[in-house]
């Protein structure tokens, strides 16, 4: 039979043993469910938010390209890039949207479903963009996956029927604000908009195009 003092000493050795272990599964949960900060997407000076969509109005556009902001929706949002437009006095207007929440407003859908799309509405007809897209800005969202593959489509509205634009591929990258994806206002490169001065830009996962962004 133990002593008094032999049962005291085996009690305290449990003690500190349960407390020991303790405070290592403590540790493994706070590093397990740690998770990295990621600042909050900014609106658009000056949006207007339905619960279909998300807009701003038109912005001049540099004849040397740019960048406008997306209006943030649906967890989407920060900047597109575009190449400059050959006219002067060009501006450019942008709806963002999660669903094509209005059928006659979007181009038919493919084999795969769009997770976001940017209307777009140019204040006059014909407008030819350029060949150079500035390396800047980005389009970033809870719905993207850092290191995956995504296809930006383009299309223009000319009437009922729709054009196509271009099309690219990018791969998505980490930013203060999460998985982020650049270049897609590619699809413009090189575009005579002709009789439209509207259309769609959408956002698809996956590679779907051989050029990239």
């Amino acid at each position: 039979m133990l002593s008094f003092r032999e049962a005291t000493a085996a009690l305290i050795a449990v003690s500190l043993a349960a407390c020991g272990g303790s405070q290592v599964l403590n540790g493994t949960n706070v590093s397990n469910f740690a998770a990295p900060d990621r600042a909050p997407i900014p609106l658009c000076k000056g949006q207007k938010n339905t619960k279909q969509y998300a807009s701003i109005g038109a912005k001049p556009l540099s004849s040397k390209g740019g960048t406008l902001c997306v209006p943030s929706f649906g967890g989407w949002g920060g900047t597109m890039d575009y190449p400059g437009p050959t006219s002067s006095h060009s501006s450019m207007g942008l709806i963002s949207s999660t669903t094509a929440y209005n059928p006659g407003a979007f181009p038919p859908a493919g084999s795969v479903n769009p997770i976001f799309y940017i209307q777009f509405k140019l204040n006059t007809y014909g407008v030819i963009f350029g060949a150079k897209l500035p390396d800047t800005g980005g389009l970033s969202s809870k719905s993207l996956s850092v290191g995956k593959s995504y296809t930006a489509q383009g299309a223009s509205d000319v009437g009922s029927l729709w054009d196509a634009l271009g099309e690219c591929y990018t791969t998505a990258f980490s930013s203060k604000y999460g998985a982020t994806i650049r270049g897609i206002g590619f699809v413009l490169e090189n575009v005579h908009m002709g009789e439209a001065s509207s259309g769609v830009i959408s956002i698809l996962p996956g590679k779907l195009a051989t050029k990239k962004c």
